[in-house]
């Protein structure tokens, strides 16, 4: 029978012989966290006709004039809210 004083005295030790030193995992680094992002406020033909007070037509002209801002998504056209804000803006001070 072995006791724990001769294992001592040999120099061996019987903590920690069963738990191996943690290794660090290699492979994919973390994700890093989502940034959230802000999407403009798109307008459509019948919201842009309302807040500017003119017609389907008139709308069209000043599209093909390149004087509105648009984006053509599929087969609609939408005008970004900062350009209503700027004529609110412009508006205010008459």
């Amino acid at each position: 029978m072995i006791k724990e004083q001769d294992i001592e005295q040999k120099g061996l030790s019987t903590e920690n012989q069963s738990t191996p030193e943690k290794k660090q995992r290699k492979g994919r680094p973390k994700k890093p966290e989502k940034l959230e992002r802000k999407l403009p406020i798109l307008y459509d033909n019948y919201d842009a006709m309302q807040m500017l007070h003119i017609s389907e037509s008139t709308l069209y002209r000043l599209r093909k004039n390149k004087q509105i801002p648009f984006k053509k998504i599929g087969k609609k056209y939408f005008y970004p809210e900062s350009y209503f804000k700027s004529i609110n803006q412009d508006d205010s001070y008459k």
